[in-house]
């Protein structure tokens, strides 16, 4: 497990469902190997150096470069050891507590972190499904568009209704939507 510590008091206005994009994890209190499915976070594993090597190692295409937050280098490790036989296991006593600095509290900084998470998110399932055609990226790049249009018109409703939370959390889905987005359309211009 990852706890977080907040640098000076948690912001009330962070919602607890993002605390994943900063790193917090926790599969329970019992330990177990995990399931196909699941998922690893990096921030607190061991792995066996020939292992890691014998797959191929840990692909660096797919870690946080200059100001782009890509990620998912852990979801896609996970499903390549789990591929190839291999059991991922979960100590919860082995619990590590992740910094969180002010820099990383701000709406500015969630709202990138969610770009970017979104814009992870294609890569990560085409290396997990094998499914890197350019017509298939064009086709969830469309299917991105209905989206974020429906997500707009959300948005307008709650505009019109006051409903703040409402704003907010389409906000967040619509910035989401929109790295996917930027991910598909350069996949299916061939730039990925």
């Amino acid at each position: 497990p990852v706890s977080l510590v907040w640098e000076g008091n948690r912001p009330d206005w962070f919602p607890t469902r993002f605390e994943s994009l900063l790193c917090r994890y926790d599969m329970g209190e019992k330990p177990r190997f995990l399931e196909p499915g699941g998922y690893l976070l990096t921030t607190n594993s061991v792995f066996h150096r020939q292992t890691l090597l014998a797959l191929g190692g840990v692909r660096d295409d797919l870690g946080h470069k200059r100001n782009q937050l890509i990620g998912g280098e852990d979801n896609e490790i996970f499903q390549r050891l789990v591929a190839n036989g291999y059991r991922v296991y979960y100590q919860p006593t082995a619990r590590v507590y992740h910094p969180v600095p002010k820099v990383r509290q701000t709406r500015r900084y969630l709202l990138r972190r969610l770009f970017w998470d979104g814009a992870s998110q294609p890569l990560v399932d085409s290396v997990c499904k094998e499914n890197t055609a350019a017509s298939r990226a064009g086709f969830e790049l469309y299917r991105d568009s209905r989206r974020l249009f429906r997500f707009c018109l959300e948005i307008l409703g709650e505009v019109v209704t006051g409903d703040r939370a409402g704003v907010q959390d389409g906000v967040y889905r619509l910035v989401q939507r929109a790295g996917r987005m930027r991910t598909h359309l350069l996949m299916a211009l061939g730039a990925r």
